[in-house]
């Protein structure tokens, strides 16, 4: 059996790779226009193939299916919130033309199973909370419009095609080496410069909430989604945890004494608005699903472990 994973330099696919290998899947191929990161994958870089591919281009996405014999695609690859704004363009080409390359040769080669991380970004302000999945999605941001057209393709080559298409709409993902920019990433850069620094001066006053779950998590849910045998709900809402700026600024500073972070007395400009709670009831039942990076406190010692690591 071999796993493509799109997107596969990239830094949520570096924690799936590992969670995947950890779980004895030995012949995982990733495609992506970037090498793999030493510094993210440290020893897994030797045990998975590289190749070099665009999802925006057919004959890469057919040469690599048919090469390798592929039989199940993580679909990772993606530009995210801050670089869709700045690049719609671009966006659409990787975001919805490489989702539809995707699931079109996945109908022509027979792929077994399709999985595919979405975004809570599909939602605009105003739905009813906690949001399941049969709330309107009405996205205000190209990321979200980008991303509920890949949702709205997956279904639709589900019911005519067959293809056994999984989704998972995650809140904003918090890790090390994240990278990018947006408040997406602020918990991510707060975090990580603080222990590495002792100093972060944030643009987001201590009441800015939003909605974040640990990379670790969400590469877990990816890997179980995957091994489910029998999915009935197609994409699947997941809550993470809800967090004030001032609560990872607390949480820092029982962890990193000493620590100086800068917060204003208000924001200093509007931010993305999305619902902040959403009913995952649906993933407990059918996938048994939990989170393991329940506080914000066990996602910093986490942080902290990473970022002991010695850089390749």
């Amino acid at each position: 059996m071999t796993i493509l994973i799109t997107g596969g330099s990239g830094w949520l696919a570096s924690f799936l790779i590992k969670d995947l290998l950890a779980e004895g899947y030995t012949n995982i191929v990733i495609m992506d226009i970037a090498p793999p990161n030493k510094t993210l994958l440290r020893d897994a870089i030797h045990k998975v193939k590289y190749v070099h591919g665009d999802v925006r281009v057919w004959s890469d996405l057919v040469f690599i299916i048919k090469e390798h014999n592929v039989n199940d695609i993580f679909h990772l690859a993606a530009l995210l919130t801050a670089q869709s704004e700045e690049a719609p363009h671009e966006a659409f080409a990787i975001n919805a033309v490489g989702t539809f390359n995707v699931l079109e040769v996945a109908r022509l080669f027979d792929i077994e199973k399709v999985v595919f991380p979405s975004s809570i970004a599909t939602y605009g302000p105003g739905v009813r909370e906690p949001v399941d999945e049969n709330q309107p999605q009405v996205p205000t941001n190209f990321y979200g419009i980008t991303k509920l057209l890949g949702e709205r393709l997956g279904l639709y080559y589900f019911h005519k095609y067959n293809v056994d298409f999984r989704g998972v709409r995650f809140p904003r993902l918090v890790g090390p080496y994240r990278g990018g920019g947006g408040t997406a990433a602020y918990p991510s850069r707060m975090i990580e410069e603080v222990i590495l620094r002792k100093y972060y001066e944030c643009e987001l006053n201590e009441d800015y909430t939003i909605p974040i779950m640990y990379v670790k998590d969400a590469s877990r849910f990816l890997v179980k989604l995957y091994q489910a045998s029998n999915v009935k709900t197609r994409i699947y809402n997941v809550q993470g945890l809800v967090v004030r700026a001032k609560d990872i600024v607390e949480a820092l500073s029982r962890h990193i004494p000493g620590a100086v972070i800068k917060l204003p007395e208000k924001t200093v400009r509007i931010f993305l608005e999305i619902p902040l709670y959403y009913d995952d009831s649906r993933a407990k039942d059918e996938l048994k699903w939990s989170l393991q990076y329940d506080t914000i406190d066990k996602i910093i010692v986490d942080f902290m472990h990473e970022l002991s690591y010695p850089k390749i």
